[in-house]
């Protein structure tokens, strides 16, 4: 035992005394895996992000219809009118910004089919290059480049703020995407907002005409009351689901979030350093075994 561990020292060390009397290898191995990054680096399409920064907006007039629902909903629910409480305004709202549907009503907006996929986009045409529509891209594909590549939106749970991020090669574009996505989610909330609460105004009219009891017909006037209001906040502000706290705007043309020089060079390093390590201990077992 004391001899296979001798042994077995013995040879680690000669192993580690051959790769430290190759270090111009490994040293040209290292220069050569740093050159290789940074031409990698150099080829590479940089990707600029733009963010923008949102504070939730919806927060009175949800809390305003939250107030009247607990004071007068249930005496209506009682008298038999079907009032819903109203939903959580601000992770409604969260989830638009996050949603599918809105994602793809804004690539057809923007018109970004033949942005996303420029290369088989015929710009003299006007027409996709390959003949068989089959092979054109689709609205999936182009959802699912915008969804796991372009957007991304994150909540500061401790402060309530809302980042949302373009990433895209063009810093210009990013900065116009972020800013117009978060116009198209504040008004398609903004109408829906106002379609529901006038649907439920015409419904509460109707059930007020037929109710002869007081305190029912002033639950009634009450809710009522409170979806007016929301209407009218809805018509005038603009920013009506999301308030922009800091717009986005273009990143410098020499500050990509990727490719990162730093970083590729160093991978570069470490693989040109690994790979002639592992090189060099080959070279050696089979120095090793020439020899037995």
């Amino acid at each position: 035992m004391t001899l296979l561990v001798d042994s077995d020292g013995h040879r680690n060390e000669e192993l580690l005394e051959f790769i430290v009397g190759r270090w111009k290898m490994l040293l040209a191995g290292a220069l050569t895996g740093t050159i290789l990054g940074l031409a990698v680096w150099a080829l590479s399409t940089p990707i600029y992000r733009a963010e923008i920064i949102l504070a939730p907006a919806m927060d009175d007039t949800g809390g305003m219809l939250g107030s009247l629902m607990a004071d007068y909903g249930a005496l209506a629910n009682l008298a038999g009118i079907n009032v819903s409480a109203p939903q959580d305004g601000r992770q409604e709202s969260l989830a638009v910004l996050r949603s599918r549907a809105l994602a793809e009503a804004f690539i057809k907006e923007q018109e970004l089919m033949k942005v996303f996929f420029a290369e088989d986009w015929d710009k003299s045409s006007g027409r996709w290059m390959d003949p068989d529509p089959d092979e054109h891209p689709s609205m999936w594909d182009a959802f699912e480049l915008f969804d796991e590549d372009i957007r991304s939106v994150s909540e500061d749970r401790r402060t309530g703020m809302i980042t949302l991020s373009m990433e895209w090669s063009d810093p210009e574009l990013a900065a116009g995407w972020a800013n117009s996505f978060v116009a198209r989610a504040n008004e398609q909330i903004r109408q829906r907002t106002i379609q529901e609460a006038s649907r439920t105004i015409d419904y509460l009219r109707k059930e007020l005409a037929k109710s002869d009891l007081v305190e029912v017909r002033q639950a009634i006037s009450k809710i009522i009351e409170g979806q007016v209001k929301t209407v009218a906040i809805a018509r005038v502000r603009e920013q009506y689901a999301f308030r922009v706290v800091d717009q986005a705007v273009p990143a410098d043309r020499d500050r990509p979030v990727r490719p990162s020089l730093v970083l590729t060079a160093a991978v570069g390093l470490l693989v040109g350093l690994a790979v002639t390590a592992i090189a060099v201990m080959l070279r050696h077992r089979a120095g090793v075994r020439r020899a037995v």
